[in-house]
């Protein structure tokens, strides 16, 4: 079996664009929540996707979304109770390293 000398992805680079994301007005939205679909299976799509805009929650989050997520708060009111499907990165700096989780950054020292 022959080995490969060097990496084949040494010139290969991944980069990110940049992305500006634009917030739906209120009108923007309601123009697809008020849309009649006779397509049972373009509606379903069309509810998560206006759910998915009212809550924050992403579709991964939603497809994990049961009645056991439902309680009841403190107002009275059912409240959407999850663990968020999160990602996380780690940077490793000198001896410490910064983890970034959705929102969150985290400093730990390596020993």
């Amino acid at each position: 079996m022959d080995y490969i000398n060097k990496n084949p992805y040494s010139k290969f680079k991944v980069g990110l664009d940049e992305t500006h994301r634009k917030i739906l007005s209120m009108e923007e939205l309601k123009r697809p929540e008020d849309k009649n679909i006779d397509i049972e299976r373009l509606s379903v799509v069309r509810d998560i996707f206006v759910f998915a805009c009212y809550t924050g929650l992403s579709f991964s989050d939603i497809a994990k979304l049961s009645r056991i997520h439902l309680k009841q708060g403190a107002d009275g009111k059912e409240w959407i109770i999850i663990d968020r499907h999160t990602f996380a990165t780690s940077v490793t700096r000198g001896n410490s390293v910064l983890t970034f989780r959705r929102g969150k950054v985290t400093n730990s020292i390596v020993n």
